[in-house]
């Protein structure tokens, strides 16, 4: 025993006891230390320490073989013996672990840029679907989808925080079937595209501008009181009045605004918006 606890001093873990080159025993470090605290003599060959018969693993035998075997028989070595029964190694479970998932360890070593690329490539296509489901494709302005996401934004911000006002614009083109019927859809969905663009030169970065539908624009104006979002509406109404669409249409528009109130919910404000648009 005293030979085993030399080897056991180099950090093996087993010993595995063999007879004209077979393995007949093993015995581990646990079984070593079990001995040495229950005070037993340690005189004995090791025969009568060992445990035997011991469990061996064909030389033949693939990873997932041995794997397999070691969690089936809940051991955590394989004792690996050739055609003849003879000793040929021993291989841990976390040895073969290490063979079985060390290649695509070493892959993903190898190919770090490439797939720190790959990921960058579909984050990036993740957040042009994002934007595409919020975006209005004629106008490139965010859509209803963008809106209701912004009004649930802002009015967490205002009662989390118990911060100042928002206010809700709903612009509509008065009479746009006349400019369709007159002029084409093609010319219609162009003068769409032109009030788009002016809205949004319009207004502050911080503010949303969106086509809720058809010829129907809202605008959502952060810290803004009432006040100031109905002067700022008056001076947008203005403008599209004195301005030409395409340099020969011109249109007016009628603005709802609103300011939301704490006291209502959610969905009470934008429909009492969309109601004063009337």
């Amino acid at each position: 025993l005293e030979d085993v606890l030399n080897h056991l001093r180099k950090i093996e873990d087993s010993i595995i006891v063999i007879e004209a080159g077979i393995p007949v025993g093993i015995i581990t470090t646990k079984d070593i230390f079990g001995i040495i605290s229950s005070g037993k003599s340690t005189a004995m060959p090791l025969s009568h320490y060992m445990v035997s018969p011991v469990i061996t693993t064909p030389i033949s035998a693939t990873i997932h073989d041995a794997l397999s075997q070691l969690k089936s028989l809940k051991i955590k070595r394989c004792v690996v013996v050739d055609e003849d029964n003879h000793l040929t190694g021993v291989v841990t479970q976390s040895e073969l672990v290490g063979f079985a998932y060390g290649t695509w360890v070493d892959l993903i070593k190898h190919h770090a840029s490439e797939l720190k690329e790959l990921v960058a490539i579909l984050e990036s296509k993740a957040l042009g679907f994002e934007k595409s489901a919020l975006e209005d494709p004629l106008t490139g302005l965010g859509n209803r989808r963008m809106l209701q996401k912004r009004l649930k934004e802002e009015i967490e911000r205002i009662r989390r925080y118990n911060t100042d006002e928002f206010s809700l614009l709903i612009i509509d083109i008065d009479f746009f079937k006349t400019i369709n019927d007159s002029y084409g859809h093609l010319i219609g969905d162009e003068v769409l595209k032109a009030l788009g663009q002016k809205l949004t030169d319009f207004t502050r970065t911080m503010d949303d501008v969106i086509r809720w539908g058809g010829e129907e624009f809202a605008v959502l104006l952060p810290h803004t009181s009432l006040t100031n979002a109905y002067e700022f509406a008056n001076r947008i109404r203005l403008d599209i009045e004195n301005a030409l669409f395409l340099n020969r249409i011109s249109i007016t528009v009628s603005i709802a605004v609103g300011q939301f109130s704490n006291l209502e919910k959610d969905t009470e404000f934008f429909d009492r918006v969309d109601k004063a648009l009337y």
